[in-house]
Parts: structure tokens; C-alpha cells; sequence
């Protein structure tokens, strides 16, 4: 008899905090319009800050691009703006980057690093691959090296001179060009009409010196709790797959069946094992067992993934005897179900030979009783790369022709079945662009949002629809798909644990490369987690590992987001539960608001085997890999607490730097500086700070702060509009206040503002005040 354990696999959830609450009081007057001022015109000042739509404008004047009367390239864009067309000209030169989902923010201040970047996407030189590496070449022989010895500040916003000033430099720059009118790549075909010239590595046989078990037949109830459907034999070849296939007795029933192959003489500790669901309510199995290696095992059956089996002593020997005859297999195709590649041609005869290779390479997989299709587990091809390679099939001592492909990882797929009911999901397409469809019924609770790993590595999150899910409401998720490659689609729970978890494949692909679960499946070990310190660091180095392949800015450990981490992990482990929200209701902000945190953060949890188990895992979610590669984050708390079984319990913690009472002074001259960017490039009339203004709105922010309360009237019963008038303010007033939780929350409310559109409103006044816990309260007051 055989003991054998399975192990469930790692477990994810996510969260996101964010606040924006507006409040408007005032009047309304109608607009009056002027002409939108250029790069060079006659109106920007040099010591203006240039907004991002303004450079695109710069850019197409700069590098002569003939302008597309696109403006849906990005989703924030405006019809009637018509410097949309310039952002979405560049967009198609590939210098400016995301997808007609992703925001581009047009009235954004320009950084130095944007616009260095975008000028840097221009030069198309091995060099500029990176911004430092951009930077450093450009300041000795490039656009830089006007700028001299002069420190720049990557996140520091560029003013119109400046910006001249640089692709002044430009104009002498080397290889500055675009490939506006460029082919998009397109990866190799792989349609299964394509026939090949590449050749075949030769088979290599083993000759091991062993004595087989005497050959005799396995009767159909020797294995415990199982019927066969057939006899099996005893005597298998190398390279064979034999599918066993039966039901289970005894009234057992489970969701999976095993089989485990144990080397004669070495023990079952290190068996290899084959899974596979059942049908039939959990009563039937059909199972491929694959012997890759010659000699003596032990084989046993066990329905699920735990329990006791005989075992039957069984051989498997170098090859068959040699069979001529036979015709040519035709109708080769491949095709991807279900999270599995299968190979299919039809033809007849004794034994079937599929072989997959890739220069010396080669998998072959052998097959009798008439099989006309497979669908090979991916870590068979360990040591295969991504890009071509070819396929064919003997029957008998008959060959097909050589078929090429091209190869892909083939990424893990996850739908929660008792969760949701899929309607229409095509995961395969042959071409890019395609509009991608999802459709089906929620079975339980499901998250609003939808989230993809774009084929590029960057991840873009949007809302389907205005409420989280109920039970047995139908939804529909749709997207455009622009370029061949691999996406991952998923979609959450209200808790934040994936329902769908799957990859798209977009192109002439055949996914077959393992990726790192199918590579390292999880092991339990009980063992202590070891020095906590340690532990945090290794989990930070692989953290800032994934940001670097983006190149992003690595995050640090913050002390007091470790004690917040910590914390969790070690309550999810005390108390039993895996989630956001503990068993009182307390969530991610309640916990950093009790720790008096001053910042918002986004949690990631993990329930792994190992910290890598655990970042990967993450890194492979959408939901998980925005927070990770999230360039706004600056620190993270790292938790880690292992359980009794050997589960480490991770929780992840990021925030940007939290903002201090010093900063205020400096975002409210950068808010300012926006709004005033913003008239100048919607064409009304400039807008200038004023300083009572200025001062009525920042004592009234604080007092919202000190005296904790929100609007217009404070609890001992003061109006905002009387301390305007006692300070010598007579005109109309128009004001807005906002909570936010980040700046750019400010930013994006800023502009919406009634206030900030209304050509009659001549001066502006900006007060920020934020209190113990990182809320951000923001008076605007507008006069004419």
C-alpha cells in the first residue's frame, strides 16, 4: 500500500484605497473663448510650466509628422480639443506609450523626465533604452549638453524655455527619427498549412541493462476503489503515453484522479504523478501516464489527490519492435482548450509517434490503440525557448510532413466554475488588432472592475459596471486587443481573490512553454521562516527585480508599513482567515488609520510555499502586478508569518513618501501652476493667484483639519463666505472643496472644477491642508 498527499496551490488577493469627495458652491457665468496659444507663439511665458498636451503640439511642429485625425488614442482625450490630434500623432510614432484605455492626462504639468523620455523615443539609439542611460548619453553628445553641468531633477515639472532650450540641443542630436509609417512587427506564422524545410534531430535510445518483470496482464479490479475500463499490460515503451481510463467503486467519488510512478528499488517519496478531473459527478478518470525512462516501477491509482493504493510491479522497455507499413498521418493542426495545447491528426495503424523539437531538442510522445490526439504537459519542454519550432507524426514507419510554430509560454488559466457561468470566452485569436468579448453569469458575489496584463507587461484596470455583482446577474466585458502577444484577464471577487484568471493568446501562437508554476510546483515545509529581517529582504529584492524589468524605481522598507504588515499577517494566522478585512470588518485603511499612517497604501496578500511562490503569484494577477509596478509607490511594509502547515502568510504594503505640512506650500504653487496651464491651453482668459485668496483658503483648509469637519460651515457655525467677505473679498464667489487621499486626486479634481472653466473668474486661490492620517483638504476660491 501507498500513502500519497496532494497540496492546493497558492492563493491572492488585493487592495486599492482611494478617496475624491467634491463639494461646489457659487455662481455661473458663461464663458468667453480666445485662440489656444502655441509653443512658440507669442503669449506662453518662459517661466511657464509647459502642460503635456502643449509638448505634443512641440513634438509634431519639431519632428515634422504628418498629423492623424485620430482623437480616441487615449480615453481622457476630448473631441472638441484640438490638440488631440497632436497627442494622438505622437502616441502613433511610438513616443509617447499606452493604449486607447489608458489616460494621458493632457493637462498634466510635463516633467523633465516625460520630457526627456519622449525625445529619447525619438533617437531610436541602442543607448536610450533606459531614462538614465538616456540621460547620461544625451548630456555629452546630445540634447543635454546645452543644459552644461546642470542637475535635473527627473520629477521636477519643465518650463516652456527650458523645453526650447532642449530641443534646441535636439536639433543636433544623432538618429533623431520615428517610424511613424513603420509595419508593426508581426510574429511568425504558425498556421497548420505551412509545411517546413527545418530538419529533425535524431532519436537517441537508451540501452540500460535491466531484467523486466515477466509480461502479464493487470486485471480491471486490481487497484483499489477502481475499475478499469480494460485490462491493462505491464510491458510499456520509452516515450509512450497510455491513457488508463475507469470509474470509481465503492460509491467513491472525487474531482481528481491520481496516478503515481515510483522507480523500482527507490521507493514512492519521489514518485512522478499524473492528475487529471473527473467526469461523471467524480466517478471517472481517463489519465495519460507518460513513462519517459526505461526500467522497473511500481504504479498505483488513488481517486483525489490523497489516500492509499495497491501497487502493481510494471516495465518499460527501450522501444517496440520495428512495424513497416503504414500512411502518412494527415490533418495536422494544433489548437488551445481549456487551458491545454492539443495536437490532432488523423490516420490509423499500430503504434502513433508525435515528436515536437526545436534545434537539438526533441519530446517524442508514442502512442497504440488508435489515438488521434494529445495535449502534452508543458514541463516536458524545460529546455525549449519562445520562437520556432516544428511537429510531426509516424504512423507505423510512415511520416507526415514537418509542420512548423511558433512556441509561447503557456501561462496557468484559473476559472472559479462554482463562482461564475462562461457564456462566451474565445482565449485564442489568429490576429492583432481583435475586440475581445467575455460574457457570463455571476454565481456569487463579483468585483465591478476588470484587469489585463497587456501584452506588453503593463496593466490596465477599468470598471464594467457601476456596482459589484449579485448572483444570477449576467454581465459583459469587452476590450480592444492592438497587438499580437500574451494578455491575462482577470476578474475578482468583492474580496479581492481571482474568479478568472486566464491568458488570451493573440497571433499564430502554440503555447507550450512551462511557465514557473508548471516549473516549481508548491512543496509544504513546516521548517520556521527563519530571521524576519532576512526574509523581508529577500522578498524586497525580488520585488524591486520585477520593477527594474520596467524600469521603475526601486521601493524601500518603511518601518511603520513593516508594523502594519506584520501585524495582518500574523492576525490571518492567528484567527484562521485569508482576506483584506479581518473578522471585526477592519480593513487595509482602517489598519493604517489605527497605526496613524499618513499615507494611503495598497495591500497584496499572499498565501504561498515560499516568497518566490508568493511574488510570482502576485506578478502573474493583474490586480497584484498594478500595485507592484505602480511607479507612484515609493515604500512598502513587508508581513510574513508561516502556519502550522507550512503556508507563509504575506502581506504587502505599499505607499508613496507620505506628504508633510512643509510640502503644502510647494504642491499649492504646483496646483496653481496647473490651473493657470490649463486656461492658457483651452483658449480663455489667463488666471492669476491672488493672495487673499490665497490666504482665506488656506486658513479655512486648516481649520477644516483642526476642527475636523468638512464644508462650508464649521461647527462653531463660521462661513467660508463671510471670512472671505471679512477680508476684504466684495466680488462674486465661486468655491469648491475636496477631500482626496493623493495629489493627483487634487489634480484630476482641480480641473473639473466649475470654477477653473469660467472665463469670467479673472483671479484664483489655492489653501491645502492634511491632517494625521494623510486626508488631504483642498479650498479653491475663484473671483472675476
Amino acid at each position: 500500500m501507498k500513502n500519497k498527499h496532494g497540496l492546493p496551490g497558492n492563493i491572492f488577493t488585493t487592495f486599492v484605497y482611494a478617496m475624491a469627495i467634491a463639494l461646489v458652491l457659487g455662481w455661473q457665468t458663461n464663458a468667453k473663448t480666445n485662440d489656444a496659444t502655441s509653443l512658440f507663439g507669442e503669449s506662453y511665458s518662459e517661466k511657464q510650466v509647459v502642460p503635456k498636451k502643449i509638448l505634443a503640439k512641440a513634438l509634431v511642429q519639431f519632428l515634422d509628422l504628418n498629423e492623424v485625425q485620430i482623437t480616441n488614442c487615449y480615453k481622457d482625450l476630448k473631441k472638441t480639443d484640438s490638440l488631440s490630434t497632436a497627442i494622438c500623432t505622437v502616441k502613433r510614432a511610438k513616443i509617447f506609450k499606452g493604449t486607447s484605455s489608458s489616460k494621458f492626462k493632457p493637462d498634466a504639468d510635463v516633467t523633465w523626465e516625460f520630457a526627456i523620455k519622449s525625445l529619447c523615443s525619438s533617437q531610436k539609439l541602442p543607448k536610450n533604452k533606459t531614462f538614465s542611460s538616456c540621460s547620461a548619453y544625451n548630456k555629452k553628445s546630445g540634447f543635454l549638453k546645452v543644459f552644461g553641468n546642470k542637475k535635473i531633477l527627473p520629477k521636477k515639472s519643465i518650463t516652456y524655455g527650458e523645453l526650447a532650450k532642449m530641443m534646441g540641443g535636439s536639433k543636433n542630436s544623432p538618429a533623431v527619427k520615428t517610424e511613424q509609417n513603420a509595419n508593426p512587427a508581426t510574429p511568425p506564422s504558425t498556421e497548420d498549412n505551412r509545411e517546413s524545410s527545418i530538419k529533425i534531430p535524431d532519436k537517441q535510445y537508451d540501452s540500460p541493462s535491466f531484467t523486466p518483470f515477466e509480461s502479464d496482464i493487470i486485471g480491471t479490479d486490481f487497484f483499489a476503489n477502481v475499475k478499469l475500463a480494460a485490462p491493462m499490460p505491464n510491458h510499456f515503451y520509452k516515450d509512450e503515453v497510455y491513457f488508463i481510463e475507469g470509474e470509481f467503486t465503492d460509491y467513491a467519488t472525487a474531482d481528481e484522479a491520481y496516478v503515481f510512478l515510483c522507480k523500482d528499488g527507490q521507493g514512492c517519496d519521489n514518485s512522478e504523478d499524473f492528475i487529471e478531473d473527473t467526469t461523471n459527478g467524480g466517478r471517472n478518470f481517463r489519465i495519460p501516464v507518460y513513462f519517459k525512462d526505461v526500467g522497473n516501477f511500481q504504479i498505483g491509482i488513488i481517486p483525489g489527490r490523497s489516500g492509499q493504493s495497491r501497487i502493481e510491479n510494471i516495465s518499460v522497455l527501450p522501444q517496440p519492435d520495428a512495424i513497416s507499413g503504414g500512411q502518412a498521418p494527415t490533418e495536422l493542426s494544433t489548437s488551445y482548450e481549456n487551458g491545454k495545447t492539443k495536437f490532432s491528426w488523423n490516420g490509423s495503424g499500430t503504434f502513433s509517434r508525435l515528436v515536437i523539437f526545436q534545434n537539438t531538442n526533441r519530446v517524442d510522445y508514442l502512442f497504440r490503440r488508435n489515438v488521434k490526439s494529445f495535449s502534452p504537459r508543458p514541463e516536458d519542454f524545460k529546455n525549449f525557448k519562445k520562437g520556432l519550432a516544428g511537429w510531426l507524426v509516424n504512423q507505423d514507419s510512415a511520416q507526415s510532413p514537418i509542420k512548423e510554430m511558433d512556441l509561447v509560454t503557456q501561462e496557468f488559466r484559473k476559472v472559479e466554475s462554482p463562482e461564475i457561468q462562461t457564456k462566451d470566452f474565445q482565449e485564442t485569436f489568429s490576429t492583432a488588432p481583435v475586440h475581445f468579448s467575455f460574457s457570463a453569469r455571476a454565481l456569487g458575489p463579483i468585483s465591478k472592475q476588470a484587469a489585463f496584463t497587456l501584452s506588453d507587461g503593463t496593466v490596465e484596470e477599468f470598471d464594467f459596471d457601476l456596482n459589484d455583482l449579485v448572483a444570477g446577474q449576467d454581465f459583459k466585458i469587452e476590450k480592444d486587443l492592438k497587438s499580437a502577444g500574451t494578455y491575462i484577464f482577470e476578474v475578482n471577487n468583492p474580496q479581492g481573490s481571482a474568479i478568472i484568471n486566464a491568458p488570451i493568446y493573440v497571433g499564430h501562437v502554440v503555447p507550450l512553454i512551462p511557465d514557473y508554476f508548471s516549473l516549481n510546483p508548491p512543496e509544504l515545509d513546516k521548517s520556521s521562516l527563519g530571521d524576519l529581517a532576512k526574509a523581508r529582504e529577500q522578498l524586497l529584492r525580488l520585488i524591486n527585480k520585477d520593477r527594474a524589468t520596467y524600469e521603475l524605481s526601486p521601493v524601500a522598507l518603511s518601518n511603520a508599513l513593516n508594523n502594519i504588515a506584520q501585524k495582518h499577517s500574523r492576525n490571518m494566522v492567528d484567527l484562521d482567515f485569508f482576506g483584506h478585512n479581518d473578522p471585526d470588518g477592519n480593513g487595509p485603511d482602517d489598519r493604517r488609520k489605527e497605526a496613524i499612517y499618513p499615507a494611503s497604501i495598497r495591500e497584496n496578500l499572499a498565501k504561498a510555499t515560499t516568497l518566490e511562490d508568493a511574488e510570482n503569484g502576485l506578478m502573474r494577477s493583474p490586480v497584484h502586478r498594478a500595485a507592484l509596478l505602480d511607479p507612484e509607490m515609493e515604500l512598502v511594509g513587508l508581513g510574513m508569518v508561516k502556519n502550522s502547515e507550512g503556508y507563509v502568510f504575506v502581506t504587502q504594503n505599499f505607499s508613496a513618501k507620505p506628504i508633510l505640512q512643509s510640502d503644502l506650500q510647494s504642491i499649492e504653487n504646483g496646483l496653481l501652476d496647473t490651473a493657470k496651464n490649463t486656461r492658457l491651453s483651452d483658449g480663455l482668459p489667463g488666471i492669476n493667484d491672488n493672495q487673499t485668496l490665497n490666504e482665506v483658503s488656506s486658513s479655512w483648509a486648516q481649520k477644516m483639519v483642526g476642527e475636523r469637519f468638512f464644508g462650508v460651515t464649521s461647527k462653531g457655525g463660521e462661513e467660508l463666505l463671510q471670512t472671505a467677505r471679512n477680508n476684504g473679498v466684495k466680488t462674486s464667489i465661486q468655491a469648491h472643496i475636496v477631500q482626496a487621499s493623493s495629489v493627483e486626486q487634487l489634480k484630476e479634481e482641480l480641473l473639473k472644477q466649475d470654477g477653473l472653466n469660467n472665463a469670467a473668474n479673472l483671479n484664483i486661490g489655492i489653501g491645502l491642508g492634511i491632517n494625521g492620517i494623510g486626508e488631504l483638504f483642498m479650498v479653491t476660491l475663484y473671483t472675476p
